[in-house]
């Protein structure tokens, strides 16, 4: 698999793989979709907050999908066309339509559930439920000066907090949102290699994965 996604709800979950499969089920029922969605690695995956739109990020393309009840039987998917390269994350909209996305060449687009948008005095009335694009207005203080693009792996926002996993091992913890150049942060080391993702549980906790470390840590904030 090379993502994974819950709904909000936890009632659903969502995979993705490297030779294009979507794998969708319902825990409760304990369903499980199998789906060819594309010829291409599944890169991420996200819901909206109403749990009936489900976001697939391909190497370049979005598929924007409605309906999941529907799933396998009618594969209502929109196709948003516009990155030139990997896409790496996505938040949805508080208005569970709106969406954006980050690439691995550092570029940051708007859409909604047709096509990509560009009026800034639309995309300024947007509000995100999430923060798992790595490169915003909001994560400006995450970047070191001499970063190349690729130091970041994964942010996540629990509340005012910002939890951000890089290639050195390092899970940061800033203040949200993060809009200072170098701005100052918590480090907490454990992994030997790249931190590719970290999730706030509501209890205070932290899980966080690793790379090519293939590890799973579990941390408590005193």
């Amino acid at each position: 698999m090379t993502c994974v996604t819950l709904s909000h709800d936890g009632s659903k979950f969502a995979a993705g793989s490297s030779d294009g499969f979507l794998y969708y089920t319902d825990i409760e029922e304990r369903s499980l979709v199998r789906i060819k969605v594309v010829d291409s690695t599944i890169t991420s995956l996200t819901f909206n907050n109403t749990d009936n739109t489900l976001a697939i990020a391909t190497q370049n393309t979005i598929l924007y999908c409605d309906n999941l009840e529907a799933l396998p039987d009618n594969l209502n998917f929109v196709t948003l066309e516009g990155h030139v390269s990997h896409v790496s994350h996505m938040d949805f909209a508080t208005d569970g339509i709106h969406l954006r996305s980050n690439t691995i060449d550092l570029e940051l687009l708007y859409w909604n559930n047709t096509e990509q948008i560009t009026d800034t005095d639309q995309i300024d009335e947007l509000e995100f439920e999430s923060q798992n694009v790595t490169l915003s207005f909001e994560t400006i203080g995450i970047w070191p000066q001499k970063a190349d693009g690729t130091d970041i792996n994964g942010c996540t926002r629990y509340k005012d907090t910002l939890f951000v996993g890089d290639d050195f091992g390092r899970i940061r913890i800033y203040k949200y949102p993060t809009i200072q150049c170098d701005a100052g942060s918590v480090e907490l080391m454990g992994h030997a290699d790249h931190v590719m993702h970290v999730q706030p549980m509501v209890d205070g906790q932290i899980v966080s994965s690793g790379g090519r470390e293939i590890s799973l840590l579990q941390w408590i904030q005193n």
